[in-house]
C-alpha cells in the first residue's frame, strides 16, 4: 500500500490514532477524497459541502471553522514542501466515549488528513470496461449519498468481481438498479439526455458529479437526468462514461458484454471539462 508522504491526526504529524476511536470500531465517520493540483485542491467548496452534509447526517460535533483550520495547517505544509500534486484523505470519525454503539452526546472527532503524492496531469482517463458485481448495495435511505466509513458493502463486491487491470467493478443494488463503481458515478448518453442513477436509497453522491450537472453539460446542450437504471435500459444508450474527483472523467468501452462508442456528445463534454479545469 502506497506511504502518505503527510501525514496529521488532530494537527499533529502522525500515524498512530486512538484505538478507542469509533470510525475504527463501528465506522463512525465521513470522509473524502480529493486531487490536489499545483498546491490547490479543484471543487474544494464541492467538497466541504458534502462533507459537512455527512456530518450532520452522523450528528458529528466538527465545525466548518475547525475544517478550515485543519486544511489551513495542510496547505502550509504544502507550500512549505515540493509537493505540488497528489492525493488528499481527510477523515473525520467520532472519538472514543458511549456504551456500545450509542455514542456520547459530546463526543468529540478524530481528523485525519492524508496526502499522497502522485502524478495525474488530465482530467480524461483512458477508456476502461465495466464488469457488474453478484453482491448488490442494501438501500439505507439514511446514509445515501454520504460517504462515508462504512464501506463493507463495496469490499465485498470487489472481491467477487475480481476486475482486470482495466475494468471497473458496477454495482447493483437489490433491486437490480444500476447505481455506481466501487468508485465512480456513472452516466449514460442517450440523445440529448445525459441520465444518471438516482441515488436516492444508495450510493455516493460525487462531487465531480455534482460540477458536472451544474458546469459542464448544461453548457453543451444536454440534459442531466437522475433515474432507475437498469442493465436492460443501457442497451438503447449511445455512450457511457465514469466520473470522480481525483481522476475526473473516464469513458466506458463496455458492461459486461455490451458494448459503447464515443459520440460527439461525449467529446463535447471532455473538451469542455478541459477548458474548464486545464492545468488546475
Amino acid at each position: 500500500m502506497l506511504e502518505p508522504v503527510v501525514s496529521l491526526v488532530n494537527g499533529v504529524k502522525t500515524q498512530q490514532i486512538d484505538i478507542q476511536n469509533r470510525g475504527m470500531a463501528f465506522g463512525d465517520g465521513v470522509f473524502e477524497t480529493m486531487r490536489l493540483t499545483q498546491g490547490c485542491i479543484p471543487l474544494l467548496d464541492l467538497h466541504k459541502a458534502r462533507l459537512h452534509t455527512g456530518i450532520k447526517a452522523l450528528g458529528l460535533n466538527y465545525s466548518e471553522a475547525a475544517l478550515n483550520k485543519h486544511l489551513a495547517q495542510l496547505f502550509s505544509i504544502i507550500s512549505d514542501s515540493n509537493i505540488a500534486s497528489g492525493r488528499v484523505k481527510l477523515i473525520v470519525a467520532r472519538g472514543q466515549g458511549g456504551q456500545g454503539v450509542m455514542p456520547s452526546s459530546d463526543a468529540g472527532v478524530d481528523v485525519s488528513i492524508l496526502l499522497y503524492a502522485s502524478q495525474l496531469a488530465a482530467w480524461v482517463q483512458p477508456a476502461v470496461a465495466l464488469k457488474t458485481s453478484k453482491v448488490l448495495l442494501p438501500h439505507n435511505v439514511n446514509l445515501a449519498g454520504i460517504k462515508h466509513l462504512n464501506r463493507l458493502d463495496y469490499v465485498l463486491a470487489a472481491q467477487a468481481a475480481m476486475p482486470a487491470e482495466n475494468e471497473q467493478v458496477l454495482l447493483l443494488d437489490v433491486a437490480n438498479n444500476i447505481i455506481e463503481t466501487v468508485h465512480h458515478n456513472v452516466f449514460f448518453i442517450r440523445g440529448s439526455e445525459v441520465i444518471t442513477p438516482s441515488l436516492a436509497r444508495c450510493g455516493v453522491n460525487g462531487v465531480f458529479k455534482q460540477w458536472l450537472a451544474n458546469s459542464v453539460i448544461p453548457k453543451v446542450g444536454l440534459q442531466l437526468v437522475e433515474r432507475e437504471i437498469s442493465l436492460a435500459d443501457v442497451e438503447v444508450c449511445g455512450a457511457c462514461f465514469i466520473t470522480n474527483a481525483y481522476s475526473g472523467l473516464t469513458p466506458v468501452t463496455a458492461i459486461n458484454r455490451h458494448l459503447f462508442n464515443s459520440c460527439e456528445k461525449l467529446n463535447a463534454i471532455t473538451g469542455e471539462i478541459n477548458q474548464i479545469l486545464g492545468d488546475k
